[in-house]
């Protein structure tokens, strides 16, 4: 019997997960790294059908093996957990981010009508718009008119999140109250299409199965992420495993000792050899950032 199994879930599916809290990050992951124009190119392929590859996945059943965290922006509370993401973060996180409107500075809409800016048959196109606030009041003002959202020829993202079909007949109902009754119907079709595009999207897993040892999830983790860096994966178990111990001295010090010893092994893969005397800097590493906000979270000054 094989140790993982693939399969195809629905962008729906996998928002409800979230919400559910069903699904989850294992602490060891690196936070949300993703900014704005890589959100846009997501949200694009999603709009024209291109795929966007696979999330790994690891089955829990019963108590999780490892400290886990909700997605950025996902509920707190919820059911037991059942999976935890191992490579897909950033996907995920962007989608539910994006269709919830849950990015404080950016806001994403589907153009769906020309302006004379852009050519009609590029349309749908995703645009970003940023947002600022002035007076205690956010600009610019018309990314909360509905109708003046409208005649910009967009509709807003969030309208596409299958978990908001009422909010969705709403909108269309408002902007389209004044005009006739088949100005409605089309933009009512318009919406529905993209919202069953969005809705029905597939993104495959692949999951390892529940009862995997610690260590062979960390190292198919780290393949993807680090390399497959022994100290890489030390690190990684020694957060997994971590509670909140605030005056555990020898925990703290022994998980930098690990950090310093991951750029020391990364160097010597990418020299191909240990030179004496290297002077060329070695960029922070994610799992530097990690132990960072990890020592952060835990109370310890890095």
């Amino acid at each position: 019997m094989g140790r993982y199994e693939s399969n195809p879930r629905s962008l729906a599916e996998w928002l409800s997960e979230i919400r559910q809290r069903r699904l989850v990050l294992p602490r060891f992951q690196r936070m949300e790294a993703w900014g704005p124009s890589q959100v846009q190119e997501l949200l694009q392929s999603i709009i024209d059908g291109i795929p966007i590859g696979a999330v790994l996945l690891l089955e829990v059943s019963g108590e999780p093996e490892f400290a886990y965290r909700v997605l950025e922006g996902a509920p707190e509370e919820g059911e037991p957990v059942r999976e935890m993401i191992l490579d897909g973060q950033q996907r995920l996180t962007a989608l539910w981010r994006a269709l919830n409107d849950d990015y404080p500075h950016d806001r994403y809409f589907l153009r769906i009508s020309t302006d004379g800016s852009v050519d009609p048959e590029d349309l749908p196109i995703v645009e970003r718009v940023r947002l600022y606030c002035r007076g205690g009041k956010t600009f610019p003002m018309w990314v909360s008119s509905p109708e003046q959202v409208y005649a910009r020829g967009l509709i807003p993202i969030s309208l596409l999140n299958p978990d908001r079909e009422r909010e969705a007949n709403e909108w269309v109902d408002r902007v389209t109250a004044r005009e006739s009754r088949e100005a409605y119907k089309a933009l009512n079709q318009q919406v529905g299409k993209y919202r069953e595009q969005v809705k029905h999207f597939e993104i495959p897993y692949i999951r390892l199965k529940a009862g995997t040892e610690p260590e062979a999830v960390i190292a198919t983790f780290t393949k993807h992420d680090a390399g497959g860096c022994r100290c890489a994966q030390h690190v990684c178990l020694l957060l997994s495993r971590s509670q909140q111990r605030p005056g555990n001295v020898d925990l703290r010090r022994s998980v930098l000792d690990s950090g310093a010893a991951v750029r020391g092994e990364l160097v010597e893969k990418r020299e191909g050899t240990v030179k004496q005397g290297l002077t060329t800097p070695v960029s922070r590493t994610w799992v530097e950032e990690l132990i960072v906000k990890w020592l952060h979270l835990e109370g310890f000054a890095a």
